[in-house]
């Protein structure tokens, strides 16, 4: 069984413009993977939301990858009044490929893991790391290069 975590590859592409963004979670028991093409600044969006749900964890947070080819959605929201929150990752991929897959799974953290993601992912769009690994529980770290699987 692997642990609950959510690992960003980066796979530069048109940078500083666009770049290629590559998402794998673990729910613990489910994993999925999708790669998107995006513009840089989406990492920021993501990061920029995260944060300011940490102002009003009433709020929820959604990103939804735009365009054909595989598709990444992540919804943060409150689970309750004592800072709980959910992560909801959704990741398909493309569906005019006749080999679909899809994974949903949802990570369970609290306003301040989030608040550390955001802050990660923050620090991860400008462009000097490849890799940024979270957990959960807050921890997690940024690699200049891809690291093996």
């Amino acid at each position: 069984m692997q642990k609950p975590i959510l690992i960003v590859k980066r796979h530069p592409y048109e940078e500083p413009y666009n770049t290629e963004l590559e998402f794998m979670a673990s729910d613990g028991v489910f994993a999925g993977r999708a790669r998107i093409f995006a513009p840089v600044d989406t990492i920021l969006a993501i990061a920029n939301g995260l944060i300011k749900f940490g102002d009003d964890p009433k709020s929820e947070f959604i990103y939804r990858s735009e365009g054909p080819g595989p598709a990444f959605h992540l919804i943060c929201r409150s689970t309750n009044r004592t800072g709980n929150c959910a992560l909801q990752i959704d990741m398909r991929t493309d569906l005019r490929d006749r080999f679909e897959g899809s994974c949903q799974l949802t990570l369970h953290s609290d306003i301040a893991a989030i608040l550390k993601l955001g802050a990660r992912l923050r620090e991860f769009g400008r462009l000097t790391h490849e890799e940024l690994h979270w957990l959960p529980n807050g921890d997690g770290q940024m690699f200049e290069t891809r690291q093996q699987e």
